[in-house]
């Protein structure tokens, strides 16, 4: 009985760890600190403000957090007031997708409003 409530407790340890560690859900990658709310309003506001071109949504993206933006697609820098440089943007089917710069994975898609 003993030897199975630890087995138990052991199994919940590890699934609750992959949990937290899954991309997209919990911690990013990296350590990286998730963006807050005013710094994605100065993204929005400020690719609304450079009126970047909406491209088509190219049949290998789907844009959702964790995808990868394939070279095909044009990048932008982030504003520097945002204090975010690791991090591109990309305007795709009226969307903005926050991007790792390291990788092109997204970390946030947002709705141009």
């Amino acid at each position: 009985m003993k030897s199975s409530l630890i087995t138990a407790s052991m199994s919940l340890v590890v699934f609750a760890a992959s949990v937290a560690l899954a991309p997209g859900l919990g911690a990013q990658p990296g350590g990286r600190v998730p963006l807050t709310v005013q710094q994605l309003d100065t993204i929005r506001a400020h690719a609304l403000h450079e009126q970047r071109p909406s491209l088509a949504m190219p049949v290998d993206l789907v844009p959702a957090i964790g995808a990868e933006v394939p070279k095909s697609i044009q990048v932008f820098w982030m504003p520097p007031s945002v204090g975010l440089n690791r991090y591109r943007y990309a305007v795709v089917n009226q969307r903005i997708l926050v991007l790792d710069n390291d990788d092109r994975r997204v970390v946030e898609v947002l709705e141009q409003r």
